[in-house]
């Protein structure tokens, strides 16, 4: 009888073993350029992990973003039950929220990373990212939109007020090792308090022309 010392295999200990080297090769190569067996040998897992606990390459990958995405979001909420009556401070949520997921000082900044990396080379995986993450996100912007402009503003001119929203916060994502060398106070903690004052005083005053635009006799 041979003396088999090794140690029993956790299933859950792999599937989070899993989950984090494929969301440091995945930052890293991208989808398309990451193997498999080296995200099984980086988790320290045999090859046929993979499938057992994910089904595959795409499912795996789905994976990490969904669990990077919903570390973030956790991290940073775009909403606080407090504020619900406050429309002012439902924007300042939103926006403070977004600017701190795409500034967090996450030592791997993985999940910006990846996201980075969905934006500019599409995977197969995006589609369901925007299905599962992004659109319910989005919801949450829109709402915050909504309750300042009004209810009469054409919900397309919602849409496009939200997106706008979102691509101001995101430009700190893309631009920031540029924004570090011309205003770098801009990113510091500081700064990104000063940061959020400025955008949501920004979105308040185009919010509010929108809604004067398209008010209706008797509004108040």
């Amino acid at each position: 009888m041979s003396d088999d010392t090794r140690s029993p295999i956790d299933p859950a200990a792999t599937h989070a073993a899993l989950l984090a080297a494929g969301a440091e090769l995945f930052a890293e190569h991208g989808y398309a350029a990451t193997r498999v067996r080296d995200i099984a040998a980086r988790a320290g897992a045999n090859l046929a992990a993979i499938s057992y606990h994910f089904g595959g390459k795409q499912e795996l990958y789905m994976a990490v973003l969904e669990h990077e995405a919903a570390r973030m979001i956790a991290q940073h909420p775009l909403s606080q039950p407090d504020h619900a009556d406050d429309p002012v401070a439902q924007l300042r949520d939103v926006i403070g929220g977004l600017l701190g997921r795409v500034l967090a000082d996450d030592e791997r900044g993985l999940i910006q990373r990846l996201l980075l990396r969905e934006m500019f080379s599409p995977s197969e995986a995006l589609p369901l990212l925007v299905e599962r993450v992004q659109k319910p996100q989005f919801a949450l912007v829109l709402s915050a939109v909504t309750a300042v402009a009004g209810p009469h503003v054409p919900p397309d001119r919602l849409r496009l007020a939200g997106l706008s929203l979102v691509a101001q916060c995101l430009f700190y994502l893309s631009a920031r090792p540029v924004v570090e060398r011309i205003v770098p106070d801009v990113v510091s903690a500081g700064g990104r308090t000063r940061l959020v004052e400025h955008l949501t005083d920004y979105n308040l005053a185009a919010l509010q022309a929108l809604r004067a635009a398209h008010a209706e006799p008797g509004d108040a």
